[in-house]
């Protein structure tokens, strides 16, 4: 998959070119018909820049544009026609659904990948169940990944099945993934699997285990989201905190409460800001937590907090 990601960025200039007009001066902004009609083009460039602008802007009433654009998922090369796939997805069209099937069993994992994407939003259609179904399966993580993601929006409990051994994939990403999906589908087929996810190696797995617990609803697995508390990961310990409110349980508001003292963070986000969204969507509170501010006035806000949690009554 790297090589045709990688591919795919070569293309990034060319088609800024040609949407920009190439030509130098200025270029009045385009519409979305317009980029439709220059699917016909004979130029491959304005083809192509179109197709790039309909898979990020295609909408379910864009519906001239599906023929031409299964035109350059059967005939197009390697980039175009993942563009492509993802801008029939867009539309939803049940026209693309035979080309959307053929794409998914191709050889390139990318396009298998794009292929499950846009499939996802035609779950009614018998072929597409199983197609979906079946790449689960994938040999390539991506697409096990978003075979998943997609039959989890679903929130059809009946998928629950399918997707519960994938809490057992030896790609950390498919099972978080899966774990996430089981907590949309809120089938308590899923709570043995899901209490198995609470000792997963990746923390992540376990947050999203944690979650998908509370969102189930089921009262029986407050001990084990208690014990949890004790984790050794902020992350899950945040996660744990809110499933157990979720369940009734305010046992876990401390660890949220301690960790808006945490330094830890990621690329995407940071321990104390998500204790402090948990917080404000568990209680209705806001003490105006901000994780940029300065450490005096954190620490006034967790005192707010901590005044807060002495004031409720006791389990």
């Amino acid at each position: 998959m790297m090589k045709s990601i990688l591919l795919r960025l070569s293309t990034i200039f060319l088609i800024s070119a040609v949407a920009a007009g190439c030509g130098g001066g200025e270029k009045a902004k385009k519409d979305k018909t317009a980029y439709i009609q220059d699917l016909s083009s004979n130029n491959y460039l304005v083809r192509l820049a179109a197709v790039d602008y309909l898979s990020k802007n295609a909408a379910p009433g864009d519906k001239q544009a599906v023929l031409p654009l299964l035109k350059e998922v059967r005939e197009g090369n390697e980039t175009i026609r993942g563009l492509a796939v993802k801008a029939v997805g867009r539309i939803g069209d049940s026209r693309a659904i035979p080309e959307l099937l053929k794409a998914a069993e191709s050889e390139n994992s990318r396009l298998r990948y794009d292929a499950v994407a846009a499939l996802g939003s035609m779950l009614e259609d018998e072929r597409v169940r199983l197609v979906v179904v079946k790449a689960l399966d994938d040999e390539d993580s991506f697409v096990r990944y978003m075979a998943v993601v997609k039959l989890g929006e679903t929130g059809q409990p009946e998928y629950a099945e399918s997707i519960i051994p994938k809490l057992r994939d030896s790609n950390d990403y498919v099972r978080s993934g899966a774990a996430r999906a089981l907590g949309l589908l809120g089938n308590p087929d899923a709570i043995p699997y899901l209490l198995n996810g609470l000792a997963d190696p990746s923390s992540y797995v376990r947050s999203l285990s944690a979650t998908a617990l509370g969102q189930i609803g089921d009262s029986r697995v407050v001990p084990s989201l208690q014990r949890t508390l004790g984790d050794g990961s902020p992350w899950v310990r945040n996660h744990a905190g809110w499933a157990l409110y979720r369940l009734g349980d305010n046992s876990g508001v401390p660890a949220l409460i301690e960790n808006l003292s945490s330094p830890v963070a990621d690329k995407n986000s940071a321990v104390n800001e998500e204790a402090a969204g948990f917080l404000r969507e568990m209680t209705g509170r806001n003490f105006g937590f901000n994780r940029n501010s300065s450490k005096a006035q954190q620490r006034a806000v967790i005192a707010k907090w901590e005044q807060w949690l002495a004031q409720q009554p006791q389990q």
